[in-house]
């Protein structure tokens, strides 16, 4: 990683200016997070959760350690887009069965629902609760909702 003193960007903003490239749009907030269901992959998957002007962005890296050697397994990189263009609903949801027991009990879940009905509840959990991530999709979603 780059330091701040020798005039470079360091690895994390790199990456994010990387991101804004690759999607056109600023990435408004992000954080860490997993995806739990709601998309063909199974979860739960853990990554960044990024939110632009326009889209609920979930990515998961591939995983390839000593662990997964071991176990004979690895995920491969994932990355699913939620668009604001559907009528979309948040809300909070609190984990039962295998779900509640993967989560510590200061977390809970997140559900974006397509109000159409055209695509599965995207469940997810965030890591910081105190992120601006929830804060920034509330008002895109709130938006969008009022829109329509």
């Amino acid at each position: 990683m780059y330091s701040q003193d020798n005039g470079r960007a360091d690895g994390g903003e790199r990456f994010w200016n990387d991101v804004e490239t690759r999607l056109g749009t600023p990435v408004l907030a992000h954080c860490l997070g997993s995806y739990v269901s709601g998309r063909e992959t199974p979860g739960p998957l853990w990554g960044l959760l990024y939110v632009t002007d326009y889209s609920l962005y979930f990515h998961h890296f591939d995983q390839r350690n000593w662990f997964s050697a071991v176990v004979q397994s690895h995920s491969t990189e994932v990355t699913f887009e939620l668009s604001f263009d559907l009528r979309l609903r948040l809300s909070e949801r609190t984990p039962s069965g295998w779900i509640r027991r993967l989560m510590d009990s200061h977390r809970n879940a997140y559900e974006i629902i397509d109000v159409s009905g055209e695509q599965s509840p995207f469940v997810f959990t965030i890591e910081q609760p105190n992120s601006r991530l929830l804060e920034v999709l509330r008002s895109k979603i709130s938006e969008d909702s009022k829109s329509l």
